[in-house]
């Protein structure tokens, strides 16, 4: 898939596009809490059709499976919220939004990765380390993202710096606003 086909999908879903193994790389931990909530169940089919009883061990299986299943569906939901791109409701020209991102770049130290018809995706510097930053222009809003690079392996898990991310970028669109 190009670039301009990721980027046209993440407008239409308005979430990041992630590739198959960047899925399960990003959500790791939700799969690793279902990892007991599935071999539960297979011990008590396997249990079940030889024939065992189970009555002793079932209160104690479930006892554990559903924290660990409700655990996998609440780390699912942030993980799946972190990849939503949140939207910045402003109506600014390509030129405008490209001169504006370039700005942003060079006063936060990103790496531009990527910067044509009104999307910008960038990387972070040595003192954020693997954070990709991926601003979208549509007709009437810019979508922000920041996220973790799920390709660099030393990348770390910051929900803070994402956040700090999506604020400079606030900031720098309500600063051309009122300019």
């Amino acid at each position: 898939m190009t670039i301009e086909e990721q980027i046209e999908r993440m407008k239409h879903t308005k979430r990041l596009h992630l590739k198959g193994v960047d899925v399960f790389r990003h959500f790791r931990l939700a799969m690793l809490f279902l990892i007991i909530p599935i071999m539960n169940v297979y011990y008590i089919t396997e249990a079940y059709l030889s024939g065992y009883p189970i009555s002793e061990r079932l209160e104690n299986m479930l006892n554990m499976t559903w924290p660990c299943l409700f655990g996998a569906l609440f780390i699912g939901y942030l993980f799946y919220d972190m990849i939503r791109f949140k939207s910045i409701s402003v109506s600014i020209s390509v030129e405008y939004f490209e001169k504006m991102a370039q700005e942003l770049c060079m006063e936060n130290g990103w790496d531009i990765d990527y910067l044509e018809k009104g999307c910008m995706i960038a990387y972070g510097g040595v003192e954020n380390e693997g954070q990709k930053i991926v601003l979208i222009r549509t007709e009437n809003e810019i979508r922000v993202n920041s996220l973790y690079d799920i390709e660099n392996v030393k990348s770390g898990f910051w929900p803070s710096l994402n956040k700090k991310h999506i604020r400079k970028v606030e900031e720098k669109i309500m600063e051309y606003i009122k300019a």
